[in-house]
């Protein structure tokens, strides 16, 4: 006769300043027959399999930005922080970023390269009807402003707001 039992085990982790907390199951047929070798080697092969998925999807999906906080569209010529952000920002935060000022109000980022003074950045991005990705450089100019550098050649300036 065999006998299955299921146990929900909870693995908390930390990575770059984020906390996940993962679920996960483990399957166990235990059979009441003569013992064998071979199926307590697939179990324990099942289990291990269980157990790593999703700590490894985990650390495969995003990564942070390299800058954090508001940065305004307004004024972001002018010399240090803005002292509001106004209607018109930008929020990076971990591996999301929200935008007030265009179509996409949310991102995630899926990869940073580090290219010189510059980073290179792959977004992922869902309005409900396009899901698609949007690869751009970005380049911190000093520490009140950064520069986006999107598809077709266009640039855009932003301010920290204080």
């Amino acid at each position: 006769m065999v006998w299955f039992e299921i146990v929900r085990r909870r693995i908390d982790f930390s990575r770059a300043r984020h906390h996940y907390t993962v679920s996960t199951y483990q399957i166990s047929a235990m059979d009441r027959r003569k013992p064998s070798k071979s199926r307590d080697v697939c179990a324990a092969c099942l289990t291990g399999a269980i157990v790593t998925l999703p700590i490894v999807a985990g650390y495969a999906v995003a990564a942070s930005y390299p800058v954090s906080g508001k940065w305004t569209y307004e004024s972001s010529a002018e010399k240090g922080p803005a002292r509001d952000c106004g209607r018109h920002y930008m929020e990076f935060s971990g591996e999301r970023r929200t935008d007030t000022g265009g179509g996409v109000p949310a991102y995630r980022n899926l990869s940073v390269t580090r290219a010189g003074d510059a980073y290179r950045l792959v977004d992922e991005f869902n309005t409900g009807q396009i899901r698609a990705r949007l690869t751009y450089g970005l380049r911190v100019v000093d520490e009140h402003h950064i520069e986006l550098d999107l598809p077709q050649g266009k640039k855009i300036l932003l301010r920290r707001c204080g």
